[in-house]
């Protein structure tokens, strides 16, 4: 049986999707553990920037409705992106949801 060590599985995951790392995080308990909340939070980072999450952690909480981790946050994203792509509308960039944000919380 051949390893892999950690940081080329990390390294790897930077060449697939969002999909691909949740399916290949469920493969088995080990690689779901490697992928923690440190390894999501940097994913967020990398998909968006440091600046999106700061304004999205200023959002008032009752409109926002803020998970617990960044996994499950953007989870909540691809998943509306998703259905953006079923409608044949473009998905959003960080522009938009920063214009729905101004928008929907004042």
């Amino acid at each position: 049986m051949i390893f892999i060590n950690d940081d080329s599985i990390l390294y790897l995951t930077n060449f697939i999707n969002f999909n691909d790392i949740l399916n290949l995080s469920i493969t088995c308990k080990y690689l779901f553990l490697l992928f923690d909340e440190k390894f999501y939070k940097n994913l967020a980072i990398k998909y968006f920037s440091d600046e999106f999450w700061k304004l999205a952690k200023l959002r008032p909480v009752n409109r926002s409705f803020p998970l617990k981790n960044f996994k499950q946050e953007l989870i909540r994203i691809e998943n509306f992106q998703t259905k953006l792509d079923f409608l044949n509308v473009n998905r959003w960039c960080q522009k938009d949801f920063y214009n729905y944000w101004a928008y929907n919380d004042n």
